[in-house]
């Protein structure tokens, strides 16, 4: 049996869960009805308001309990591969005698503030076990080396804050948001135009969508997405087969890159 045989099993269940989830969020969007109607006039604006009319079934109450299943396999996969990295440098008892050791995720590397948590400060402690090559190579995977700005959308960081969402907090409640349309276009003008901030609307029944004026043409037709709502702020509106992936992949990698210290 490869040492790797474990955190790839969790990979593949996780991915296999993703999978199934996309399969749910397809027949939702078959029975469920979203439309953008003309809904009232606004005399200040001059313009039509127009709001989301929902119908058809609701979104399943089980999406954050699989998301959190999923999150905690993908996470438990990581912690796996430290331990099996471990056991190539330090003895078994030692090993799972060390409650520290895990996969560390951390956006901060060092700071002269001694009381900020950083990677420095905690995250060596936790694969102080591992080789020294090892230990390099996981640091170098850290989120706090991303370009500035973009630290907060790496997959590790996004997977941490899932997973210790759903373990600490009351688990993720995700709500519909619009995946493509409604566009605008004015008559005559074949140009389609999306609603100003339409993509990050929560489409619940009697949302307004946005504002246009007679000679505008509004598309009646809205793709739902299933998106990320209450409960883990670093994902909020995010669509969750997108993010889902993309953590899933770079957990793949992550583990398929130690591969070669396992030969």
């Amino acid at each position: 049996m490869n040492p790797l045989d474990g955190p790839r099993l969790k990979i593949i269940r996780a991915k296999s869960e993703i999978e199934r989830l996309a399969g749910v969020e397809d027949a939702f969007r078959q029975e469920a009805q979203y439309r953008v109607v003309k809904a009232e006039f606004n005399p200040k604006s001059g313009k039509h308001v127009y709001r989301v009319r929902v119908s058809g079934p609701p979104l399943s109450d089980n999406w954050g309990i699989w998301i959190g299943e999923i999150a905690h396999n993908l996470r438990s996969a990581l912690d796996h591969l430290v331990y099996q990295l471990a056991l190539l440098e330090s003895q078994p008892k030692t090993v799972a005698a060390d409650r520290r050791l895990q996969f560390p995720i951390f956006l901060v590397g060092s700071s002269s503030n001694k009381k900020k948590i950083t990677f420095e400060s905690r995250g060596k402690n936790m694969i102080k076990l591992l080789r020294p090559k090892h230990q390099a190579l996981i640091e170098r995977l850290q989120p706090y080396h991303a370009r500035s700005g973009h630290r907060n959308e790496h997959p590790l960081h996004l997977l941490q804050e899932i997973n210790n969402a759903d373990k600490h907090r009351l688990i993720q409640v995700v709500g519909v948001k619009v995946g493509m349309g409604p566009a605008v276009s004015h008559w005559g003008d074949h140009r389609d135009y999306p609603f100003t901030r339409s993509h990050s609307i929560i489409l619940k029944d009697g949302a307004k969508i946005g504002e246009a004026t007679m000679d505008v043409h509004v598309s009646a037709d809205i793709l739902p997405l299933v998106s990320f709502w209450k409960g883990c702020e670093s994902v909020r509106t995010r669509g969750v087969i997108f993010v889902l992936d993309r953590i899933a992949n770079q957990v793949s990698e992550i583990v398929e890159g130690f591969g070669p210290e396992f030969d």
